[in-house]
C-alpha cells in the first residue's frame, strides 16, 4: 500500500467524520500497524486538526458503530486457505475481504458480496466519486473514483491494497466502458468538456450572462459559456432546450413554405415572454418560438429551411434541442425561480420542479456528473410568511439534502456577513433587516428607477456587483477549489 494513499484517506477522515473510512491492511499487517503509519503522515499536515490523530486511530470503531462496512461477520477459520485476508476488528466480529494469489478477489468474497449488493440502491453523488455501491440497508459495499481507483469500505483501496476487484475497464473501439463484475452493468466512460459551460436558468443566470459575468470568469479557464438560460421562463420551458424536449401532443405537417402552429402538453406555451429555441422536428431543423408573451395558443415551428414537399409529424413527436449538445460539459442548474413565485404557466409544485431537476442531472452524460445545482434566494421584501419563500425553501432543502456537494445555496451566500466584505459595501439597517428575514437585500439589488438608497428597488434581480460576486466568490470557486471541476 503507497505511503500517499495512506495519507490521502487518513486526512479525509480525520477532518471530515462524516466520510469516516475503516483503516485496515491486507495479510499480517495490524491496526497498530496502520497507525504507526498515520502517525507521522498526518505531521505533514500542519493544517490539520490537532485531534486528528485520535480521530484516525477511532476510525476503525467509528466506521464499525455507523455501519459503514458491509457487516462485521464472526468467522473461527479463513474461508479460503489459498487467499491472502484484510480485516477490521470490533471485538469477534471480522470483515474479511480476500485475494487469492493470482490477485482476484477469493471465491468466498466474490460469493459474498454478491450477496450483499442484491437490490443496490443509487446515492446522492459525491465530488470525485463516479459510482458507490450500497445495500438496501444502507451499507457502502464499495467506491469507484472517477480517475478509476475503487475502494471497498473496510479496507484502504481495494486495488492499491495489492487485490483486484469487481470491475475493470474495458475498450471497444475508441470507446471506454467500466464493467461491473458484480452486477454486470457495463458503463461507458464519457470524459468532460471543459470548453463547455451550459448555464441553465431564468432572468438570475441570463442578467449573469448577458452582462458578461459569467464569460468573465470562465474564459480565462479556457471555457465558453452556453446560454440555456431566459428571463419569465419556468423549468419547463428552460429544459425544453435540454434533457425535457417538447412532445407533440396532436400531428403536424410542416409545409413546403412557412410555419405551423405545435402544441404540446409537457412545455407550457403560456410564458412570461417571448421565448425560441432550435432544435429539430420530424428530422426538419428549425426554431420553436411564442412572440406573444403570457395568452395562451400554441407553439410555432418555423424551418430553417422548408421541406422540397410536405412532412408529416405524428404525434408524441420529440422537437429535438440543438443545445442538448452540451450535456457532455460542466452544467449549472439553478431552475423553477419563476415556477415558485407563479410566473408563467409551469408548475408551483416543488417536488415536481425538483424531479425535473434530478432528470437535467442525470441526463448530464460525463463521467462523474459534472452537474452543480444552484439554489435560489428570496426576493427582497418578501413577506415572512409568503408561498413563494415555502416553495423556494422546500425546493432548496430537497436539492440539498439529494445533491450534497453537488449543490451551493445563493441564498444562503446573499444573507450572510461575508458578501458585504466580497463586494465592499457596507449595509445598513434596511439590508440587515431583509437579511435577518432571509431576503436578497437592497444594496445588492437592481433599482427599477433612480437608485440605492432612495429609489425603487427591483426585488427580483441582483445588480452587476452582486452578480460578479456571487460568480466570483461563490460558484466560481466552488467550481475550480472545492470540486476541482475547472482547471485554474
Amino acid at each position: 500500500m503507497s505511503a500517499d494513499y495512506v495519507k490521502r484517506a487518513t486526512v479525509q477522515v480525520a477532518t471530515d467524520e462524516s466520510m469516516a473510512t475503516v483503516l485496515g491492511l491486507v495479510g499480517t499487517e495490524t491496526r497498530q500497524k496502520v497507525i504507526e503509519l498515520i502517525v507521522p503522515a498526518l505531521a505533514e499536515y500542519p493544517d490539520v486538526a490537532a485531534a486528528a490523530a485520535v480521530a484516525a486511530e477511532d476510525a476503525v470503531d467509528v466506521a464499525l458503530a455507523a455501519e459503514r462496512i458491509v457487516r462485521a461477520r464472526t468467522v473461527d477459520s479463513t474461508p479460503d486457505d489459498d487467499a491472502v485476508f484484510g480485516q477490521t476488528v470490533k471485538g469477534s466480529g471480522r470483515l474479511l475481504i480476500g485475494w487469492a494469489r493470482n490477485g482476484n478477489l477469493s471465491k468466498w468474497t466474490r460469493k459474498f458480496f454478491r450477496q450483499q449488493v442484491a437490490g443496490i440502491i443509487e446515492v446522492p453523488k459525491i465530488p470525485g466519486v463516479f459510482f458507490v455501491e450500497r445495500t438496501k440497508s444502507g451499507r457502502a459495499t464499495r467506491i469507484i473514483y472517477d480517475d478509476g481507483r475503487q475502494e471497498f469500505p473496510g479496507l484502504i483501496g481495494g486495488e492499491e491494497a495489492g487485490g483486484g476487484g469487481v470491475s475493470y475497464t474495458e475498450t471497444v473501439g475508441s470507446d471506454t466502458y467500466l464493467m461491473n463484475v458484480t452486477t454486470g452493468l457495463r458503463t461507458k466512460v464519457v470524459p468532460v468538456d471543459r470548453t463547455k459551460l451550459a448555464v441553465l436558468g431564468s432572468s438570475t443566470m441570463n442578467k449573469m450572462l448577458d452582462n458578461g459575468a459569467w464569460a468573465a470568469w470562465a474564459t480565462p479557464l479556457g471555457a465558453t459559456p452556453i446560454d440555456l438560460a431566459t428571463g419569465g421562463m419556468c423549468a419547463e420551458q428552460i429544459l425544453a432546450q435540454f434533457s425535457r424536449p417538447l412532445v407533440t401532443n396532436a400531428s403536424v405537417t410542416i409545409p413546403t413554405s412557412g410555419s405551423v402552429s405545435v402544441t404540446s402538453t409537457n412545455v407550457p406555451s403560456t410564458v412570461f415572454g417571448p421565448f425560441s429555441w432550435t432544435g429539430t422536428l420530424g428530422g426538419v431543423a428549425g426554431t420553436m418560438s411564442k412572440p406573444n408573451g403570457t395568452t395562451s395558443g400554441p407553439w410555432t415551428f418555423t424551418p430553417t429551411s422548408n421541406p422540397g414537399s410536405p412532412v408529416v409529424v405524428p404525434a408524441g413527436s420529440v422537437f429535438v434541442p440543438t443545445l442538448a449538445s452540451a450535456k457532455d460539459g460542466v452544467v449549472i442548474l439553478n431552475l423553477g425561480k419563476n415556477n415558485f413565485t407563479a410566473v408563467g404557466g409551469g408548475t408551483t409544485d416543488p417536488a415536481l420542479v425538483f424531479e425535473m431537476t434530478k432528470g437535467a442531472y442525470e441526463f448530464a452524460s460525463a463521467t462523474g456528473k459534472y452537474a452543480l445545482v444552484v439554489g435560489h434566494f428570496i426576493d427582497t421584501n418578501t413577506p415572512e410568511s409568503d408561498a413563494s419563500r415555502t416553495r423556494i425553501e422546500a425546493y432548496n432543502s430537497l436539492c440539498r439534502d439529494y445533491f450534497g456537494a453537488r449543490y451551493i445555496g445563493m441564498k444562503e451566500y446573499l444573507t450572510s456577513a461575508q458578501v458585504w466584505t466580497d463586494t465592499g459595501l457596507t449595509p445598513d439597517s434596511a439590508d440587515l433587516a431583509q437579511q435577518a428575514l432571509g431576503n436578497k437585500p437592497p444594496q445588492l439589488s437592481l433599482y427599477t428607477s433612480g437608485s440605492y438608497p432612495s429609489g425603487t428597488v427591483d426585488p427580483l434581480h441582483m445588480n452587476p456587483v452582486a452578480e460578479t460576486a456571487v460568480i466570483q466568490n461563490l460558484i466560481g470557486p466552488y467550481l475550480t477549489v472545492t470540486l476541482n471541476w475547472m482547471e485554474t
